[in-house]
């Protein structure tokens, strides 16, 4: 059998409190010199439709982005997919702030 071990990030960046992730694609064209890889501009944010609660690994919505977790989910919805123009305008309204600032790095 088959498995993939990660370490759990425990302290996530949040957006409005929930747990997000970025699917970006790219492309390795070439691995010999010069490597080449090639990004595609369009990438999506998925959001857990829980707010993140570290203290609770049961709730899978809070946890998991994946859409085939969050689908089921009463507050799935258009909101729950986010594009890269959406996110690069929320940052602009909410900036981060660094833990040394006294912020906790959660994006609110």
């Amino acid at each position: 059998e088959e498995v993939v071990v990660q370490r759990y990030v425990e302290r996530p960046l949040l957006l409005h409190g929930r747990k997000f992730d970025i699917r970006a694609f790219c492309l390795v064209a070439s691995v010999r010199r010069p490597t080449v890889v090639l990004r595609y501009r369009d990438m999506y944010i998925r959001r857990s439709s829980e707010p993140y609660c570290p203290e609770d690994l049961s709730q899978r919505t809070a946890h998991l982005t994946n859409i085939c977790v969050q689908k089921h989910h009463p507050r799935f919805g258009d909101d729950s997919v986010w594009s890269l123009d959406q996110l690069q305008a929320y940052l602009a309204r909410h900036p981060l702030e660094r833990e040394s600032d006294g912020g906790d790095g959660g994006g609110g």
